[in-house]
């Protein structure tokens, strides 16, 4: 389906466990997915650059995202991640400029590079328990977020993780952490 931009609309047969890599890549106008409920992985690239996807309905079964799955989906704007998903890839929704909420799941323990870089109306993260490192850029240039509380088990926080989050103005790092890389809060200006 690569590059179908008069696509609005897909519902995908419940025979699907995987969708492949750049399975929907640049279908600008599909705005509605419907997927199958025993879905085990989503490959990387599959929806990216999908301009005008708003939702995203992620079926429990679900366990990986991979890199740049939802990336510059602009439109996006609700988006649950299943308790299941232990990997998402780097930039997975890198530029969803419309994202305001993410809520990580349990089994999640590192978050990849980029993964949610320029998410720019996000404004509230909800870390989970199980978390150990936040990788390089990984919230970089969220410009609305303004508070994180990293959860206590979380020991490295990589380069730029949280730089140009220009709203960020109250921060909490728990003793658990050992390691802050360079730049990390860099531009945090609130």
């Amino acid at each position: 389906f690569w590059d179908c931009s008069a696509l609005t609309t897909i519902n995908i047969p419940q025979s699907v466990q995987s969708l492949g890599t750049r399975c929907f890549y640049e279908c600008k106008s599909l705005s509605s997915v419907n997927l199958p409920s025993n879905l085990s992985y989503i490959s990387d690239s599959t929806f990216y650059k999908c301009h005008s996807l708003e939702s995203i309905d992620i079926p429990k079964t679900v366990s990986e995202i991979g890199k740049s799955a939802f990336a510059e989906c602009k439109s996006l704007t609700d988006v649950s991640i299943p308790k299941n998903v232990h990997t998402i890839g780097e930039l997975a929704f890198n530029l969803c400029s419309s994202i305001n909420r993410i809520d990580l799941p349990e089994k999640l323990n590192k978050i990849n590079n980029a993964s949610f870089q320029l998410c720019t109306s996000l404004t509230h993260v909800s870390f989970n328990e199980n978390l150990n490192v936040i990788g390089s850029a990984a919230f970089r240039k969220c410009a609305n977020l303004n508070n994180i509380t990293i959860p206590n088990g979380v020991t490295t926080l990589s380069d730029d993780a949280f730089s140009g989050c220009s709203a960020l103005d109250d921060i909490t790092i728990p003793n658990s952490v050992i390691e802050i890389g360079k730049s990390t809060f860099a531009n945090c200006d609130a």
